[in-house]
């Protein structure tokens, strides 16, 4: 999910008065990539239901990608349901334009993968 929507931020000509959404289990991760490209990350309840609830309350903004921690990924807001095919369409269509997708494209900040993995860690051993 957020190598994909990395990709797909990366590919906006215009992300003014835009936004991508996630749920409240799923990764911090695209909170903070939405911060740093100027965008807003809506959180919601998990489930896609709510990601398209999103969608259809802000029809003054422009929904760029959402997705939730059960690998489910929406592009654009034709779909409002968790759509493995159109983010795959996504995918090969701008493959076609020539886009390179891969992990050193998406130029995440190794720090913040690490500092996330070792609070997962910090949380599960409080379990144990």
């Amino acid at each position: 999910m957020v190598v994909l929507t990395r990709f797909v931020l990366e590919q906006q000509t215009s992300i003014e008065n835009s936004f991508i959404a996630s749920t409240v289990v799923s990764t911090p991760l695209m909170e903070k990539m939405a911060a740093a490209f100027g965008v807003e990350c809506k959180l919601g309840l998990t489930g896609f239901k709510w990601i398209g609830k999103m969608i259809q309350d802000t029809p003054t903004k422009n929904f760029l990608c959402g997705g939730e921690e059960s690998y489910g990924f929406l592009v654009g807001d034709k779909v409002r349901d968790k759509d493995a095919i159109s983010a795959a369409l996504h995918i090969k269509a701008n493959a076609l334009r020539g886009a390179a997708f891969s992990l050193k494209r998406t130029n995440l900040h190794s720090e913040d993968i690490v500092a996330h993995r070792n609070s997962i860690k910090r949380r599960l051993s409080c379990r144990l």
